[in-house]
């Protein structure tokens, strides 16, 4: 028993008249009469008595109706509700990164959106980009962002920042008169570095790197907010390890300095699923920067000037 064939049988049931019943339709009333005949069909018994003059229901029509009528209801309220959800989700973009990586393009990308798309719900998942991959492939978010390199051939990925590592000293120290600063120069020096659970695969790539250079680092500090760490190097507590992108400017009394002797380089990627064409993922990718920025400096950006590798 089929949807059109029960509206069909209720429609006439109600109306005890085929010709009214196949208008309220939009039906011929030879389909409409098709359809009921078929019911029966299935059935195996006689929901209707017929004849010129009028249309009666049969007992077992009765009871059909009696119990078909209360089922209809709560399917269309069903279809009605799912298809509310379906609307609501097409209305909703799921990004996944963390806050921390403070990335400089994100608000104007996500305030044109707006503009352009006001009936948009954006939604911000606090993920650390392993973690953001992870649920990009359990489709629990719509786009993330991450570290280059991301080998998952069931993600397109863009590259949208590029940056390097930076030591932020005091304006006073040794090493701040130095164009560059090598790693190994750090240490015994106390380091001050973001909190483990912001990104642990990159805390622990940054340990590998300090031991790889011949030094244990002697942590004083992780701070989980960015704009903490030049106070705490104004404080004395350490020095900051920091990408040059997270800081979009530096306190008077302290100064950034490029860090050098290891893989100083950082790329961001945002990646999405490859057979994600939701309308809202377009748009907001739409905004988002088709050539990376570059920044070497906190506070200092600019458009890199040719198009990156990348698999879009």
């Amino acid at each position: 028993m089929d949807l059109p064939k029960l509206r069909a049988f209720l429609a006439v049931a109600d109306e005890l008249h085929f010709r009214r019943a196949a208008r309220r339709l939009g039906l011929s009333q030879p389909a409409l009469s098709h359809q009921v005949a078929r019911l029966e069909e299935e059935l195996g018994v006689k929901l209707l008595d017929r004849s010129r003059q009028h249309v009666e229901l049969t007992a077992a029509g009765r009871t059909l109706q009696a119990g078909a009528l209360p089922l209809l209801d709560s399917l269309e309220r069903l279809i009605q509700e799912t298809r509310r959800v379906g609307d609501a989700l097409q209305r909703r973009l799921v990004l996944g990164y963390v806050e921390y990586m403070n990335l400089p393009f994100l608000p104007t990308a996500l305030r044109t959106l707006q503009d352009e798309h006001p009936e948009a719900e954006i939604v911000h998942r606090e993920l650390y980009p392993s973690e953001a991959l992870a649920a990009l492939g359990e489709r629990t978010i719509d786009l993330g962002f991450a570290f280059k390199p991301v080998e998952r051939t069931d993600l397109v990925t863009r590259t949208v920042l590029i940056g390097r590592w930076l030591v932020i000293l005091p304006q006073g120290h040794p090493l701040a008169a130095r164009a560059e600063v090598p790693l190994g120069e750090l240490a015994g020096e106390p380091l001050i570095l973001f909190a483990r659970h912001i990104n642990p695969p990159l805390y622990d790539w940054w340990l590998q790197q300090c031991r790889a250079t011949g030094f244990e680092p002697r942590i004083t500090y992780r701070t989980a907010q960015a704009h903490v760490g030049p106070h705490l190097v104004l404080g004395g507590v350490g020095v900051f390890l920091v990408g040059s992108y997270v800081l979009h400017e530096l306190p008077e009394g302290t100064v950034a300095r490029p860090l050098t002797g290891f893989a100083a380089r950082i790329e961001i990627v945002a990646a999405w699923r490859s057979d994600n064409n939701a309308p809202l993922l377009r748009a907001f990718r739409a905004v988002l920067p088709r050539r990376p920025l570059v920044s070497e400096l906190p506070g200092v950006m600019r458009t890199c000037s040719r198009a990156p590798l990348r698999s879009e």
